[in-house]
């Protein structure tokens, strides 16, 4: 094995070892010319963090200054680039100048995900889905949408969770998700 032929491209933290990252694949459908040619999918599991019963570490997946509970989206760059191992698209939702100065990743492409374990894509309508691990009753298969947010640990399927704990709470599902 060369000292070339392979590379760190993005160091994600948890602060435990389950939900960690899952699937990094490219967009089959992409071709040359396509703004989704050559970009790299990562699935970012949330550490664990929506089950701390500390409101803060809960509501990492919800927060865009961390890549827990995550969808990804770099471009590699060629090995002997200087400018480092991959860009962020210019079309990642949250990579815009004001975005970025209140201290989010640029790399996110969706959010609010437990552990978004399994990435494919719909050769049909060109579409990302995401398979997430669920919490309680609920196990979700999503289509994927720039810049959306799935709700956890805000809610799961069609259950509100507490904003201090894994549990359910009595409250109707609200019509925006809050941020």
């Amino acid at each position: 094995v060369s000292e070339l032929s392979h590379r760190e491209m993005l160091r994600v933290t948890y602060s435990s070892n389950i939900h960690p990252l899952g699937d990094i694949i490219f967009d089959p459908n992409a071709k040359p010319g396509d703004a989704d040619y050559r970009m790299m999918y990562i699935a970012s599991g949330d550490g664990a963090a929506g089950e701390s019963g500390n409101a803060a570490t809960r509501a990492q997946d919800q927060m865009l200054n961390n890549y827990l509970g995550k969808v990804l989206r770099i471009q590699p760059n060629a090995v002997s680039d200087p400018s480092g191992p991959y860009t962020i698209p210019s079309d990642n939702p949250f990579n815009t100048s004001a975005d970025l100065a209140a201290g989010a990743k640029g790399e996110i492409w969706a959010y609010g995900f437990r552990n978004p374990h399994r990435l494919s894509w719909d050769s049909q309508s060109n579409q990302l889905i995401v398979d997430n691990i669920g919490l309680h009753s609920y196990e979700e298969v999503n289509f994927v949408t720039k810049g959306q947010n799935y709700g956890y640990s805000t809610i799961e399927g069609n259950q509100v969770l507490s904003s201090t704990t894994n549990q359910v709470t009595n409250a109707p599902l609200p019509t925006t998700l809050p941020i």
